[in-house]
């Protein structure tokens, strides 16, 4: 909800609105009663500096400061902050780390099928639809559900706005079960055709075995978007 309100928070910004402790206590310690310096003041005083101009007759260094806040380092803290919610490199490494076993099965049938006289462009073929049947559908497959989780969150912070939790509930469920339920959908279509373009012991790399691959890879490319 608060990465939801960030964007508006960014463009209504206005430093002159800000909240201080010495302001809000009328600068005497709630607890003391001793009087505080202002920071407000010294706040504005450097902030003229770094934008106030010969010309100004008033405060409009604020604007300007206000505007830099708006434009400026909205761009880029909205730009950074998808990052910030999805950290995909630890998504990456946590998936990578548990589909890693999975690699040392797939090098040593790959040896053993070239060692017992297989062609060499089939092996390649065959160890590529292993990996991404096993290796790289655990890790792609882990990020893009992810996403998707994340996708519907935020889509429920925006109903909650226009309906309570409940109705929400029941509109976002519903969607997520039907994504979820067509990504193996297309996993698994992508398996059987796959599959039927390696049988025989003369198939290659056939047109559908790298449908799969490609598939996996735009749900990565969605899922770091």
């Amino acid at each position: 909800r608060d990465v939801q309100n960030l964007p508006d928070q960014l463009s209504s910004f206005s430093i002159k609105k800000s909240e201080c402790f010495c302001c809000s206590n009328n600068h005497q310690h709630p607890e003391t009663a001793s009087k505080l310096t202002c920071d407000r003041k010294l706040v504005f005083k450097m902030v003229q500096q770094w934008y106030g101009v010969e010309d100004d007759l008033g405060e409009e260094f604020l604007e300007r400061f206000d505007e830099t806040v708006r434009t400026r380092l909205s761009q880029i803290v909205l730009t950074g902050v998808n990052s910030a919610i999805l950290p995909v490199r630890h998504c990456f490494y946590f998936a990578c780390m548990v589909a890693t076993p999975l690699l040392t099965e797939a090098i040593w049938d790959a040896i053993e099928n070239y060692q017992e006289g297989e062609n060499l462009w089939l092996t390649v073929s065959r160890t590529l639809f292993f990996l991404s049947e096993n290796w790289l559908k655990i890790v792609i497959v882990f990020m893009f559900y992810v996403w998707l989780q994340l996708s519907y969150c935020k889509l429920g912070v925006r109903l909650l706005k226009r309906m309570s939790l409940r109705a929400a509930a029941v509109v976002v469920c519903p969607l997520l079960l039907l994504s979820v339920c067509a990504m193996w959908f297309c996993i698994q279509l992508s398996t059987r055709l796959a599959r039927e373009s390696l049988k025989g012991d003369h198939a290659l790399l056939g047109p559908y075995s790298i449908f799969r691959p490609v598939l996996m890879l735009c749900w990565l490319g969605l899922a770091l978007c």
